[in-house]
């Protein structure tokens, strides 16, 4: 499905990547609407190849690190309520037309107060 029009999106494959298109896109936004999360961990080695069951035995273990809360870090960064951070959570997902138009309220409030 293509974004709608004047809507950048950036196709990304893992938490490091989403942080860096976060943090680039967050320097000259008004609204970040995110609507999905991240893992909250990842293997702390990724693996080149796929692990054989033959060579792992039947019981193996994978060590994990977690991954950043990209959300709470751009909130951390960000100056006032610029940008407004929208979550729509996998519970709110039947709402997010709602949501994204009371985040456009909320920065329509927010411009007329600056």
């Amino acid at each position: 499905m293509p974004p709608p029009v004047g809507v950048t999106t950036h196709h990304v494959e893992s938490a490091a990547q989403l942080q860096w298109a976060l943090g680039n896109a967050a320097k000259g936004a008004d609204v970040i609407v995110m609507t999905a999360a991240v893992a909250d961990y990842r293997p702390a080695r990724e693996a080149k190849e796929k692990l054989k069951r033959g060579e792992l035995g039947a019981k193996t273990s994978i060590e994990l690190v977690a991954n950043p809360d990209l959300l709470a870090e751009l909130g951390k960064q960000r100056k006032g309520s610029t940008p407004l951070l929208v979550r729509v959570r996998g519970r709110d997902r039947g709402r997010a037309r709602e949501r994204a138009r009371e985040a456009r309220r909320e920065a329509l409030r927010s411009d007329r107060r600056e």
